[in-house]
């Protein structure tokens, strides 16, 4: 038999956490690492009850075209995306837009990489980190990610907290992997 079944498996969810966005006024740019983070950033900002023309002097940055799309819902197109969907290359290209005047919003995961924010630091940019939200593990699923795991041949992960995810409920797993 040829071909192979794929079986999506989610390991981690995201949790909403409070931030504060009264100061939006400060930033001359909003930068978003994940569609994760454009949403709690809008569904902050309505819960806030902040008005959307307070962004109107922001310009975005985003890390891909999915982070893109989701800005895009919210009726803003963003001024920066990179060519690589990376935090790096994210990082390498805002550094080479932003003037020394600048000041950064890093609206993002509370666990988010430290890659962009040691950039801006290094290249003197002055930024703020506004966690909008935690990856949680789904521990409710070990269980049957643990069943599973012998039936499967390839697995393949979305992103880095789900490789941290399958890692922590996988320690103690005893069968085989093929």
């Amino acid at each position: 038999k040829q071909g192979g079944e794929a079986v999506a498996f989610r390991l981690i969810d995201t949790k909403m956490l409070r931030a504060d966005l009264s100061h939006l006024d400060t930033y001359t740019w909003a930068v978003f690492t994940s569609a994760n983070g454009v949403r709690y950033f809008f569904e902050q900002l309505k819960e806030q009850q902040i008005d959307l023309r307070r962004l109107m002097h922001l310009k975005f940055a985003v890390i891909g075209s999915s982070t893109e799309r989701e800005l895009w819902k919210y009726g803003f197109s963003c001024d920066y995306m990179p060519d690589a969907f990376s935090s790096a290359d994210l990082a390498k290209g805002l550094v080479r837009l932003l003037r020394a005047d600048d000041r950064v919003g890093l609206f993002r995961a509370k666990e988010a990489s430290d890659v962009l924010s040691t950039e801006l630091k290094k290249n003197n940019i002055s930024f703020q980190e506004i966690s909008l939200y935690e990856t949680v593990i789904e521990e409710r699923k070990k269980e049957e990610l643990l069943r599973q795991l012998s039936k499967m041949d390839y697995v393949t992960f979305g992103s880095s907290s789900a490789v941290k995810a399958f890692v922590t409920m996988t320690k103690d797993y005893d069968g085989i992997m093929h």
